[in-house]
């Protein structure tokens, strides 16, 4: 996943289109609990700065599809996202490479990307960006209320009866609610 800048590098052109339609096999990365169902989107820009940097202002929309954390139903996603990430060349002194400490002249930010001659790597930006939009846990709803941890019942459903037939042994805090 290249964009080729040959036209910007030579000053050609100070900005061209991105308009990606991504299918989800072609996008290798650590997913965990989740799967990408879909061709992912980007779509936007590449624009030319003064000083040989590029910055990309887009937008990524993809469906993805994980499980509930509380009653693990299957829960399906959607994504937009707006990207702005800066390249800037391999040698350009403001790169701060692996094992090194960031000086004042150099980006210390994780959206800036390097680049060399005169492509773009587009898909390590749409792997960090997606690890950066799905949320650690996925939910159905807000107020799911999980599974019941006597028999597994999904509690959206409707109650079961566990409670009543299991007395839960009293609480270690019990105490403190006589005292209040």
């Amino acid at each position: 996943m290249k964009l080729k800048i040959k036209s910007l590098a030579r000053g050609l052109t100070d900005r061209i289109p991105v308009d990606l339609a991504l299918q989800p096999d072609t996008i290798a990365g650590p997913f965990p609990d989740i799967e990408l169902t879909g061709p992912l989107s980007l779509k936007g820009e590449l624009v030319s700065d003064d000083d040989g940097t590029y910055r990309l202002e887009a937008r990524m929309t993809v469906t993805v599809n994980g499980t509930c954390a509380r009653c693990l139903s299957q829960v399906k996603l959607e994504l937009d996202v707006p990207v702005v990430v800066f390249f800037v060349p391999d040698e350009h002194p403001t790169v701060r490479r692996p094992g090194e400490e960031a000086d004042d002249e150099q980006l210390d930010d994780d959206k800036v990307y390097a680049f060399r001659d005169h492509e773009i790597d587009i898909g390590q930006v749409i792997r960090d960006e997606l690890l950066l939009a799905v949320p650690n846990r996925l939910y159905c709803r807000d107020d799911c209320q999980g599974l019941c941890p006597v028999c597994g019942q999904n509690m959206n459903n409707g109650k079961c009866r566990c409670a009543e037939e299991h007395q839960v042994d009293e609480s270690p805090f019990s105490r403190l609610k006589e005292l209040l």
